[in-house]
């Protein structure tokens, strides 16, 4: 990621049984994290929470890093603490700009890997996705 850019975090996160004690603030959520020229970290851009429910969610989150920014990164959260409750994540991708279509890569009919297949960006559109 890049100074001054923005980008959509999008990952799809399964839930097998409601998470039970204190859940934390950011549970079944994804964060974006940045360190600003001061050397601070800030994580104020957080998605919506997946339902506390069994199903599976599609979870999206857009951002912009700050051009002060001297890193950032994104961290999928579950949320409860050990014994409490497990999420999955799956489908997960990084795309520059605001991105509102589906999760792709490039082992999809109609996509193509860009380099090594699970190591480099795909690109493409598949006809099986609406």
């Amino acid at each position: 990621m890049q100074p001054g850019h923005s980008y959509t975090a999008i990952g799809r996160l399964r839930v097998t049984a409601p998470q039970t004690g204190t859940l934390q603030l950011k549970a079944r959520t994804i964060t974006a994290f940045w360190k600003k020229a001061d050397g601070n970290y800030n994580s104020g851009v957080i998605s919506q929470s997946a339902p506390n429910s069994q199903g599976v969610t599609t979870i999206r989150l857009t951002f912009t890093i700050p051009p002060d920014a001297t890193e950032a990164f994104v961290r999928l959260y579950n949320g409860a603490s050990f014994g409490n409750g497990d999420v999955w994540w799956d489908d997960l991708a990084l795309v520059e700009g605001s991105y509102t279509g589906p999760y792709l890569d490039g082992d999809m009919p109609g996509c193509i890997w860009r380099g090594v297949p699970h190591a480099s960006t795909s690109v493409g559109y598949p006809s099986n996705v609406a």
